[in-house]
């Protein structure tokens, strides 16, 4: 499934050429991702709340074309990959006319708050991600 969230290009997001900053899609991409888990009934609060948190241990992004400053931006999200240890969000930044303006990812393992260390994902939790996953869709990030 693709969640998708609306957002608006804000000026302090924006560098000396009134573009969105680079370091600001990774930013978009948590606003995708809480969305996407929020419509899964699942927040990051209630990962807190049981002890849990879900730390990104790696991420990707690619540039297409640029968006400023007041324009909407439309990040699509959807879980890449899901496994007992991980799961691998993926993001599509659309500009009001539809090009891509960046395509990216992020890793995130399970981490025990009293253990400090990765650990397999809760059986509650792959389940309720396992339900969000869109089974015939094709990857285009290499």
């Amino acid at each position: 499934m693709v969640y998708t969230s609306i957002v608006r290009v804000r000026f302090p997001e924006t560098d000396l050429m009134g573009w969105a900053h680079h370091s600001v899609f990774f930013i978009w991409f948590e606003i995708g991702r809480t969305e996407l888990l929020r419509q899964a009934d699942l927040t990051y609060r209630s990962f807190v709340e049981n002890g849990l948190h879900f730390p990104v241990i790696e991420a990707y992004c690619h540039y297409f074309y640029a968006v400023g400053y007041d324009e909407e931006i439309r990040i699509e999200t959807r879980i890449r990959e899901l496994s007992r240890v991980h799961v691998v969000f993926r993001y599509d930044i659309l500009k009001s006319d539809g090009l891509r303006s960046a395509l990216g990812w992020t890793k995130h393992g399970v981490m025990r708050e009293d253990k400090r260390k990765l650990v397999k994902m809760p059986e509650e939790l792959f389940v309720k991600l396992r339900q969000c996953i869109e089974e015939d869709f094709e990857d285009d990030i290499t």
